[in-house]
C-alpha cells in the first residue's frame, strides 16, 4: 500500500485523533446501554433484527473505526477524503491476498468466528451477571465461571492480532 500524505500540524492531527477515540467510546457506550436494556426488557441478547433501530449507531461507529485506523496507519476503508483524516490510500484491487496465502485466511476467519462467539458467551455472561449482582463484573473470582473462556479470547484474539499485523 502507497500513502500519500498531507502535511498537518502534529499537534491538530493528535486532537483530531483523540475527538475520534472520544466518539468511538460514546457510540459504542450507546451500543452497549442498547443490548442491556434490550436484554433485561427480552431476556434475551439482541439479534440481527433486533438491532435494526439503532443501525445508524453501527454505521457511525465503523466509519468512526475506519477513520482512526487510518489516521494511525493501520488500514480501513479503501478511500479517505481529505476532509475526513486528510490521507488518501492507493492500493490494488489484489491488495486482500497479498502475503497471505488461502489457508491462512481461512484460519483468519475461523479465528474471527471464534472470538464472536466468544464475546456474545462473555457479553451475556457479564449481563447475567449484573441483573443478577447489581454491579459489573470487577475482579477475576466473577468471572470464575467462565475463566476458561475469558482466556480463550484473550489467546484468539492475541492470534487474530499477529496475524493481521502482518498483512
Amino acid at each position: 500500500m502507497n500513502y500519500h500524505l498531507i502535511e498537518e500540524d502534529a499537534e491538530e492531527a493528535n486532537a483530531i485523533l483523540a475527538d475520534l477515540h472520544r466518539e468511538k467510546q460514546l457510540l459504542k457506550r450507546k451500543l452497549w446501554a442498547f443490548e442491556l436494556e434490550f436484554y433485561e426488557r427480552h431476556g434475551r441478547m439482541a439479534d440481527k433484527q433486533d438491532k435494526e433501530s439503532v443501525r445508524h449507531i453501527y454505521s457511525d461507529y465503523k466509519d468512526v473505526t475506519n477513520r482512526i485506523r487510518a489516521r494511525e496507519g493501520r488500514g480501513g476503508s479503501t478511500v479517505h477524503s481529505c476532509l475526513d483524516c486528510k490521507v488518501f490510500e492507493v492500493e490494488k484491487a489484489e491488495h486482500e491476498h497479498d502475503n497471505i496465502g488461502c489457508s491462512t485466511s481461512k484460519h483468519i476467519l475461523q479465528l474471527k468466528a471464534e472470538r464472536k462467539a466468544l464475546n456474545h458467551i462473555i457479553k451475556s455472561y457479564e449481563i447475567e451477571f449484573q441483573k443478577r449482582h447489581k454491579r459489573r463484573v470487577s475482579s477475576l473470582r466473577d468471572t470464575q465461571p467462565i475463566a476458561s473462556k475469558y482466556r480463550r479470547y484473550v489467546v484468539v484474539k492475541k492470534e487474530l492480532e499477529e496475524l493481521i499485523g502482518k498483512n
